[in-house]
């Protein structure tokens, strides 16, 4: 890219706003066709409305997939940079380990075995919810942390 810090900003907006539309373009064409028993009662309606009732199952496949990958990685970056800071001491020690070009395998072994150890316990519904309270507060960490630094005038 010739001029990056225009052309990622403004590719991000535009493929946000794309996907609200399509997305409002969805709910709109859903609710105003389909019966609302069936919107409430079957969560997966739209093997039944859809032209091939397969691309439904991978699309869920494909983003579900897309979403746990880039979350695994990304988290496993996080971990990577806690270890390397020492906040955990020796029990994410080996996580400061990388490969030749960079990256933390190790991390992304340990971000795998929590996953997997939160999925064994079963009921993901449960977890949801958990998950999700966690996630707000991480986010409302950053944007706190980000606050002060405004405030303090930090650079």
């Amino acid at each position: 890219l010739k001029n990056s810090s225009y052309s990622i900003p403004k590719g991000t907006v535009i493929a946000v706003i794309y996907t609200f539309v399509v997305y409002l373009l969805l709910f709109f064409l859903v609710s105003f066709t389909c019966d609302r028993a069936l919107l409430k009662g079957d969560y997966v309606f739209f093997r039944q409305i859809n032209i091939w009732p397969p691309f439904v199952v991978i699309g869920v496949y494909a983003a579900s997939l897309s979403a746990s990958m880039s979350t695994l990685i990304g988290a496993s970056r996080i971990l990577h940079a806690l270890a390397r800071d020492d906040l955990f001491g020796v029990i994410l020690a080996p996580a400061k380990r990388t490969s030749k070009t960079g990256n933390p395998w190790v991390a992304v072994l340990y971000t795998w075995l929590m996953v997997q150890s939160v999925l064994f316990a079963g009921k993901l519904n449960t977890i949801a919810g958990i998950v999700t309270i966690f996630f707000l507060m991480a986010y409302a960490a950053v944007d706190l942390a980000c606050l002060a630094l405004e405030w303090a005038s930090a650079p």
